[in-house]
C-alpha cells in the first residue's frame, strides 16, 4: 500500500472506511440485482433448471424471423376462421405425431423461448390431443385462444394454445401453450 506510505494513521483510517463502503455496495447491489433477476449472472448453457435436451438454443434464428403464418399461409387467400383452423389443427397435428420441430417452428419468435420446452415436452411424449374449440368462427383480432383434451403418456389433460393474430383475425403463430392434468 505505497499510497498510503506518507500518511499518518489517522488518514489512512478514511480511505480504509471508503474503500470498505465502496465494495459493500458493489455486493449489496449484486445481490439485490440477483434477487430481482435470479440467473442474470448465468449464462444460459449453466443453467441446470430444464434437461440440456430442451434447452437448445435458438441462437441460429434470423433477428427478424416471420410469423409461421406469414410463410405458410399468407400465399393460400384463406378467410381468417379457415387460416386459424388450419394453423390450430397443423400444430396439434405436430404435437400428435412427435413432430417437436414441425410445431416448435409454429411458435412466434419472440415468445419461442418462454413455451418452447413445454411443446417439446410434449411432442417428446406419447399424444392424442383433439381441438375442442370450434373453429368454424374462432378468428379474432389481437388473440385466439384454442382449447384442446386429450391423453399424453396415459394421463388425461386438457389445455390451451394462444394464437397471434393481426387485427382482421388472421392468425400469425403460436403464442403461448399448457396442458394440465
Amino acid at each position: 500500500m505505497r499510497f498510503l506510505e506518507g500518511m499518518r494513521p489517522r488518514q489512512a483510517r478514511p480511505v480504509v472506511w471508503l474503500a470498505t463502503g465502496i465494495a459493500s455496495v458493489f455486493v449489496a447491489l449484486l445481490l439485490v440485482t440477483g434477487l430481482l433477476v435470479p440467473g442474470f449472472l448465468l449464462d444460459e448453457s449453466e443453467s441446470s433448471a430444464l434437461p440440456e435436451a430442451l434447452s437448445t438454443d435458438d441462437s441460429d434464428r434470423p433477428a427478424k424471423e416471420p410469423p409461421w403464418a406469414a410463410v405458410h399461409l399468407s400465399h393460400l387467400n384463406l378467410t381468417p376462421d379457415v387460416a386459424v383452423a388450419r394453423l390450430a389443427t397443423r400444430f396439434v397435428s405436430h404435437l400428435n405425431a412427435g413432430q417437436a420441430a414441425g410445431a416448435v417452428e409454429m411458435l412466434c419468435p419472440d415468445k419461442r423461448r418462454l413455451i418452447r420446452n413445454a411443446v417439446v415436452w410434449t411432442a417428446n411424449h406419447v399424444a392424442t390431443l383433439r381441438i375442442t374449440t370450434p373453429l368454424a368462427d374462432a378468428a379474432r383480432p389481437g388473440y385466439v385462444t384454442i382449447h384442446f383434451v386429450g391423453v399424453i403418456e396415459g394421463r388425461q389433460r386438457r389445455g390451451t394454445a394462444g394464437i397471434d393474430a393481426d387485427a382482421q383475425g388472421r392468425p400469425r403463430c403460436v403464442s403461448a401453450f399448457y396442458s394440465v392434468g
